[in-house]
C-alpha cells in the first residue's frame, strides 16, 4: 500500500447492517462508504427508511470501535426550502408576539395591585391572561415540533 492511502481504504466492500437510533430498523452501509472525519475515526451518515431519521455511524480506528449516535439531515447552504425558512420564521415571530402579549397580561394583573391599583381583578383581565397563557403554550409547542424535526433530521 502506498503512504497516501490509509488503510480502511483498502478492505474489500462489504455491506453492513446497523440499527437505526431513533426506531432500531435496519441501515445498511457499504465499508466503502465510510469516510474519514477526525483523525483516528470513519464515518457516515444515512438516513432510515422506515423513520426518516438521521444516524451517524462512526468506526474509530485502530480497534475498530463502532459509534452509532443519532445524526441531523446535512445541509448546504441555500438549499433549504423558502416556504421552510418562512414557516421557521413565523413560527418565531409568533412565539416572539405570544410570549409578549403574555408579559403584558401579567404585568396588566400587577398594575391591578396594591398599590398601583384597587386590588380588584375584572374577568376582563382574567380572560386575557388566559388567552395570552395559551396561545403562548401553543406558540412554543410549534416551535418545540420543529425544534425536534431538526433534531431527528426529518427537516433540514
Amino acid at each position: 500500500m502506498s503512504e497516501d492511502v490509509p488503510p480502511y481504504a483498502a478492505a474489500p466492500v462489504m455491506a453492513y447492517v446497523y440499527p437505526c437510533p431513533h426506531c432500531r430498523a435496519q441501515i445498511t452501509l457499504d465499508h466503502g462508504d465510510l469516510q474519514p472525519v477526525q483523525e483516528q475515526m470513519v464515518g457516515a451518515e444515512r438516513q432510515c427508511s422506515r423513520c426518516e431519521g438521521w444516524a451517524r455511524i462512526w468506526v474509530a480506528m485502530p480497534d475498530r470501535e463502532l459509534i452509532i449516535d443519532k445524526g441531523v439531515a446535512p445541509t448546504v447552504a441555500g438549499v433549504i426550502p423558502q416556504e421552510q425558512r418562512d414557516d421557521e420564521d413565523m413560527a418565531i415571530a409568533r412565539a416572539q408576539n405570544a410570549h409578549q402579549r403574555y408579559q403584558d397580561a401579567i404585568f396588566a394583573v400587577m398594575h391591578q395591585m396594591i398599590p398601583h391599583g384597587n386590588g380588584v381583578l375584572t374577568q376582563a383581565i382574567l380572560d386575557d391572561l388566559d388567552a395570552a397563557r395559551a396561545e403562548d403554550n401553543a406558540a412554543r409547542e410549534n416551535l418545540d415540533r420543529i425544534l425536534d424535526e431538526i433534531r431527528t433530521g426529518k427537516r433540514r
